[in-house]
């Protein structure tokens, strides 16, 4: 990918605001734990941590989170038991009017197998995580505050490009660094390999080239200004990727396998 042609202006100074604000988040000094932000103290500038909301019925985590492999966990038990009660679910709609015995039984034959698939799925990944986990440096396990909902809708920008304000803080939590580094939402990174991985609606605010070389030319960015931060973004890629996977209600196992060979690229 070419970087000689220029990037114009407003979009370099959309994405200098970028790393600029998040790169000021990055250094917020924060509890080494995993959670919702409830407050913030402005006198010695530390913040007050309560359990992560999840996105599918926004309850709330047992506990505040010391470790990731908690965080995970939680995550993984609850994408499991909705994919599992879905297909128990599907099944029983689908069969309840059975009127034979047989055609009862290769119903749940059929819930059996996908069952069984979901397992070996989760399995897989639970190991892939464990992997990951531990290879970890302990700069990329420290917690930082992130917005995670910095969206178009929630970033507001001058006619320069910058980034003049943000609204909606209210997914902003603290997790661990190589979960909290990001590319800007906006340029929305289509994964080439992978576009089952992509935006459902196919729709980008730049082209698949546009997107991916203004990336790049926010990796020389922070990587001239903040080397953790850099590191962190480039080694968290499968580890976001299955943490977005294991959040979204909608994703499916087909997903789950292109998340996966993100991880056998990235533990290479």
């Amino acid at each position: 990918m070419e970087l000689q042609r220029p990037i114009r202006q407003p979009k370099a100074s959309n994405l200098q605001s970028y790393a600029d604000l998040t790169l000021s988040m990055f250094r917020v000094p924060c509890p080494s734990h995993i959670g919702s932000i409830v407050s913030i103290s402005t006198t010695n500038d530390t913040a007050r941590l309560g359990p992560c909301i999840h996105p599918f019925d926004a309850s709330r985590a047992p506990a505040v989170f010391e470790r990731i492999e908690d965080y995970f966990g939680w995550l993984l038990q609850k994408k499991r038991t909705l994919m599992s009660a879905s297909v128990a679910r599907v099944h029983a709609d689908n069969d309840g009017s059975a009127v034979t015995v047989l055609r009862t039984r290769l119903a749940e034959t059929k819930a059996d197998r996908e069952l069984a698939k979901i397992r070996r799925a989760f399995a897989r990944l639970e190991v892939h995580l464990a992997e990951a986990i531990r290879n970890l440096d302990a700069p990329l396990l420290r917690c930082v505050p992130v917005n995670e909902d910095l969206s178009p809708r929630n970033v507001c920008m001058d006619a320069e490009g910058q980034i003049s304000d943000v609204v909606d803080w209210s997914a902003h939590v603290v997790k661990p660094a190589i979960l909290a580094a990001a590319y800007p939402s906006w340029l929305s990174y289509p994964d080439r390999e992978h576009p089952q991985l992509n935006a459902r609606d196919g729709r980008y605010m730049e082209s698949p080239e546009e997107a991916e070389r203004l990336c790049m030319w926010l990796d020389l960015i922070l990587l001239q200004r903040d080397v953790e931060y850099y590191n962190a973004l480039k080694e968290g890629v499968f580890m976001r990727k299955a943490e977005a996977w294991l959040k979204d209600p909608k994703s499916d196992l087909e997903q789950l396998q292109a998340v996966m060979s993100h991880a056998v690229v990235n533990m290479v």
